[in-house]
């Protein structure tokens, strides 16, 4: 998912506007011997806040710049790893290919960050239930 934070001129002073992206998830299985479900986790990003998935950090040396994933389009549902924000879905009997899209939103009012490249990572966690 990539991301560029963008700034806007008002009155002579910088000021942020909320920036969004989305991006795909592939899910390819083989051989599956029955179909069920599945589940996708998304685990706490870096920072120094790393532990939370309600705001999630992109790190530029002790800057931190605030973001999310979320599984909608309109960014109300947070992708977490908990019962509630997991994504789900089914995976059929034999070979298939899936594909999830998932919405990213840095938002606005992040004024004082400095210039540069944030990045982080998160582990993704598929369950599958058969």
């Amino acid at each position: 998912m990539g991301v560029a934070a963008d700034r806007i001129l008002t009155g002579g002073a910088a000021t942020s506007i909320p920036v969004t992206s989305d991006a795909t998830i592939s899910i390819a299985c083989t051989s599956v011997s029955t179909g069920d479900a599945y589940t996708l986790a998304l685990g706490a990003s870096g920072g120094s806040a790393s532990d939370r998935i309600s705001t999630r950090y992109l790190v530029n040396g002790t800057s931190e710049m605030m973001f999310n994933v979320y599984r909608d389009l309109n960014h109300n549902y947070v992708w977490g790893n908990s019962i509630g924000s997991l994504i789900s879905g089914s995976i059929p009997a034999g070979d298939s290919n899936q594909t999830l899209t998932v919405y990213g939103k840095i938002p606005a009012g992040q004024n004082t960050l400095k210039a540069g490249s944030y990045s982080g990572s998160m582990t993704i966690i598929l369950t599958y239930n058969p």
